[in-house]
């Protein structure tokens, strides 16, 4: 099989709105990497905050671009960045995320050594607090539940080359959640993605349960809006346990209690993150049923507008 050349160029690409908090460090991650990107392209949404102002502020060596661009989704604004980028191996995270040091490098490594067409990344949740290790196990795929053979990896940590982008069509710009996971479907579709563990980006948790409660919407929604089936059966089980209670109230105090610690017991320590675990699991299943039913709305009527 044929090795690709050492010396071939890298193009990060970054989606950021609102991240004046965060954009610094991640600049600073990606500035200290062992194999340093060739460009580093931020693509802006429509930040309201000092994101652009940070960008521009940014002293460092990096080749930085910004694109700003308005209000647009991220599918949208990862092809624009995509599109601009010179390099042939485009490398993608996101605004909150910060790499660590040989990330890039493990990232790109299948590249060089063999020809895919993509590499999958992980990610991993800062836990510092009960609140974080409460709702990681919602969001995240914890290490003791990582599977490489069933990963479908987020564009937090992904690298594929444009040629595969263009391919399969790149991002899917109608969707305005989950577009990563249908990206990430696609890639996975051609065979010839791997998965590459140890290149890890650490990801930002939402900070309260309001943030929670829409993150967990938009998944959903872009679950049904995109009609991944794996997750439509598992959003059609949770729909189902709820007629169960109807019927049946008293099982839903059970399950409100002891399903979330049965479930979740691994990827929590603290004990006051226990506590935390009913509230969250109850929250977690409202944005689930909200989220699926607003995606259902709208696959819906995009197949009669069809």
């Amino acid at each position: 099989m044929e090795k690709r050349k050492r010396d071939f160029q890298v193009s990060v690409v970054v989606t950021v709105r609102n991240e004046a908090a965060t954009i610094g460090r991640l600049l600073v991650a990606l500035e200290k990497q062992s194999r340093k990107p060739d460009e580093v392209i931020l693509v802006d949404g429509g930040s309201s905050d000092k994101t652009v102002q940070k960008i521009k502020d940014f002293s460092g060596e990096l080749s930085v671009r910004t694109i700003a661009i308005g209000r647009v989704n991220r599918a949208k604004g990862r092809n624009i960045g995509i599109k601009a980028a010179t390099s042939d191996v485009i490398v993608v995270t996101d605004g909150g995320c910060t790499p660590q040091p040989k990330w890039l490098q493990r990232l790109i490594r299948p590249l060089i050594q063999e020809r895919v067409d993509a590499v999958a990344g992980y990610y991993q949740v800062r836990t510092k607090s009960a609140w974080q290790q409460a709702v990681a196990p919602f969001v995240a795929v914890l290490p003791e539940r990582f599977n490489p053979e069933t990963f479908l990896p987020s564009s937090r940590s992904l690298a594929f080359t444009k040629k595969t982008w263009k391919e399969i069509g790149g991002y899917n710009e109608q969707m305005d959640n989950c577009e990563d996971l249908d990206f990430a479907s696609k890639l996975k579709k051609t065979g010839g993605m791997v998965v590459e563990p140890e290149a890890k980006v650490e990801w930002e948790l939402a900070g309260n349960f309001k943030e929670f409660f829409w993150q967990i919407f938009g998944y959903a929604l872009g679950d049904m809006e995109g009609w991944y089936w794996p997750h439509v059966v598992k959003i059609a089980t949770i729909f189902g346990r709820y007629v169960l209670f109807y019927f049946y109230p008293v099982l839903f105090l059970g399950y409100i209690v002891l399903f979330p610690l049965a479930k979740h017991w691994r990827g929590v320590s603290k004990p006051k993150a226990w506590l935390y675990l009913p509230l969250v699991q109850l929250v977690a299943d409202g944005g689930v049923m909200s989220g699926a039913l607003s995606g259902m709305f709208i696959w819906f009527r995009r197949k009669l507008a069809w």
